[in-house]
């Protein structure tokens, strides 16, 4: 009886559309926030492979492996930094070895 009447309020249908909108509109914030970083991620990823594919092919191999799973921006961005300055393969191969997910 009180929750026929309560769903018939307009207050309360109001208020819950509201809460519905502010869900819908949460929601599609967190899935853009997570496109966003895997975006990023990926970008990273990209990047890392074309500096050793350019600087260190016979490394490209072991790094596709690595890279592909580190899924932190933050990480991935010092690598890049990281292998584009690297002063020869051997400390690249190392570099690469410590790539950690």
């Amino acid at each position: 009886m009180f929750d026929s009447l309560l769903e018939q309020n307009p207050y309360v249908q109001e208020l819950k559309a509201r809460v519905a909108a502010e869900a819908k509109a949460e929601g599609e914030a967190r899935g853009e926030a997570r496109g966003e970083a895997r975006g990023e991620v990926k970008g990273l990823q990209i990047a890392v492979i074309e500096i050793v594919r350019r600087r260190f092919p016979g490394l490209l191999e072991i790094a596709q492996l690595k890279v592909e799973k580190v899924h932190k921006p933050d990480a991935l961005s010092q690598f890049v930094g990281q292998i584009s300055t690297v002063p020869d393969e051997a400390t690249a191969a190392w570099l690469i070895s410590t790539l950690a997910a």
